[in-house]
């Protein structure tokens, strides 16, 4: 079965169809497995992220600020991870992935621009039974980061299951600027 995420319309827009124009999912097959979209305490989680490129940058950042425990490992990193490192924030090691490497994570994110090295922290991970994100490869991923935007006690996440990450983080605007076109009463209006 086929299922798409249709895009949010404003109610007062006339009907269309842009099902093509809106949704890149549409053509693309994606993962068969089902996916539970949870909420994880990130406080002191040891999380490995091997690539401190724009993409490894990218997670290890947000999960940084999240209260991870992240470790980078990279022989180089991105200019803006470094005030992380240098305040401990971050842990960087400067070399090559090895699969010691891994020793202590509980989510692995393998996030480097060779799909090769991906694939070897992917089935490293899954020999140890760790929680991985590849970048390369959707299907081999057992955990997508979902696009997400927080208000006040709430938060909206959007994922399509590792197949469009841009299609959602552009479905999340649509919808946060929906809220804001209609605010809801908030969690202490409504208690």
């Amino acid at each position: 079965m086929r299922q798409s995420l249709s895009p949010v319309i404003h109610p007062d827009a006339a009907p269309r169809d842009n099902r093509a124009a809106d949704s890149p999912l549409e053509a693309r097959p994606g993962p068969s497995r089902s996916f539970v979209t949870l909420a994880i305490a990130a406080d002191e989680l040891p999380i490995v992220v091997v690539g401190g490129g724009v993409v490894g940058g990218r997670k290890a950042l947000s999960l940084a600020r999240q209260g991870g425990r992240v470790r980078i490992i990279s022989p180089e990193i991105a200019d803006r991870l470094r005030p992380l490192v240098d305040r401990g924030r971050i842990e960087w090691i400067r070399d090559c992935y090895r699969p010691e490497h891994l020793d202590g994570a509980r989510i692995v994110v393998a996030a480097t621009s060779d799909p090769a090295v991906n694939a070897a922290v992917a089935r490293d991970a899954r020999r140890r039974g760790l929680l991985l994100c590849n970048s390369s490869s959707a299907e081999d991923s057992g955990v997508f980061f979902p696009a997400m935007h927080t208000r006040g006690p709430a938060t909206i996440a959007v994922h399509t299951r590792g197949r469009s990450p841009r299609y959602a983080k552009r479905l999340l605007d649509h919808i946060v600027a929906l809220l804001a076109e209609r605010p809801l009463e908030t969690a202490e209006d409504s208690s």
